[in-house]
This record gives C-alpha cells, sequence and structure tokens, in this order.
C-alpha cells in the first residue's frame, strides 16, 4: 500500500521489503522452504508417473495435481519473492530458482520472470487437459483454468484473464 514505508526496518525485514533476500534467513525460511517441499514432491511424482498402473484416469488426475500445486507454488511465490509482472520491459528482472526435478539441487540460478510466468502456464495448461471437471477435495480442470485467469490477470494479459474467468464462470 502507499502507507508502507521502510524506515523503521532492519535486517531481514528490510531484505524483504527490498525483495533482496535470498531464503537464507530465519525469520522466513518458511515461506521459500515450504512451497518448495511442494514442489520437489509434485516433480517426484511427475519423474516417477509411469508407476501409476491403475489406469488412465488415475494416471491423469496424478500428473494433473502435481503440475497443478506446482504451479501454484511457484505462482505465489513469484508474487511474494520478485518484482512484478512488468517491472522491466521484457520481464527479465529476477525471478525464482525453478526446479525441475526431485533432487536436492543447490547452487542453482535464479531464472526471470518471464521464465517462471512461462513455467507456471505450461504446466497449468498441461494440467487442464489432464484433470477431470470436478476432482472432489482435490483440484479439478476448472480450478486450472481459474488459476490461468489469476495468471494471465497478474500478467496484465486481461483477454486471456477473461477468456479463462468466463469459461470458469459459464460452466456452472
Amino acid at each position: 500500500a502507499d502507507e508502507v514505508s521502510a524506515s523503521g526496518l532492519t535486517g531481514e525485514d528490510l531484505s524483504l521489503y527490498n525483495f533482496s533476500n535470498n531464503g537464507n534467513f530465519n525469520g522466513g525460511k518458511g515461506l521459500i522452504e515450504k512451497p518448495y517441499t511442494v514442489i520437489q514432491r509434485a516433480n517426484i511424482t511427475l519423474a516417477n508417473i509411469d508407476l501409476v498402473t491403475s489406469g488412465g484416469e488415475a494416471k491423469n488426475d496424478a500428473e494433473g495435481n502435481a503440475r497443478f500445486v506446482k504451479a501454484l507454488s511457484y505462482f505465489e511465490m513469484v508474487r511474494l519473492y520478485a518484482q512484478p509482472w512488468g517491472f522491466t520491459a521484457d520481464n527479465s528482472h529476477l525471478g525464482l530458482v525453478l526446479k525441475n526435478s526431485g533432487d536436492l539441487e543447490t547452487g542453482l540460478s535464479r531464472a526471470t520472470v518471464k521464465e517462471v510466468y512461462e513455467e507456471i502456464i505450461n504446466d497449468l495448461k498441461k494440467a487442464e487437459t489432464l484433470l477431470p471437471p470436478t476432482n472432489g477435495n482435490y483440484p479439478g480442470r476448472y480450478a486450472a483454468k481459474a488459476l490461468l485467469a489469476r495468471v494471465y490477470f497478474q500478467m496484465n494479459d486481461f483477454q486471456n484473464a477473461y477468456n479463462y474467468a468466463n469459461e470458469v464462470i459459464a460452466s456452472g
């Protein structure tokens, strides 16, 4: 908000305010550790998806759910830890570390915000095709479409945001 000021902030709080932290501080460790744990588990699921042998629907559901939660985790983190979409003209400003395996990788470089959003959209579009329309307590096709609407809205792509939101609303 316009009323927020960093005048009284120091240390870890100031680094959070300036988007200059690297996740290696005590106060916000869980804020970055927990979503990456979700992403790691989703990547392990995706790497072992061929082990699901109970039919095509179960396999599609497992892959769709993994892609959905991975995209959701990246979306919430990029909004928290990076400057917003449009901060630079080509969105080449630093975003997040993209992890695409279940390994405990270290020393990876941060991807650009554009690359993070591309990853999010790619996973959600795949999830959209894999998930059933409704899925009980788990995300379904329309949850993926709703999240795509939010992502496109955040990117100021209002036509795609409208298209996906309208599709979800019209679905009942």
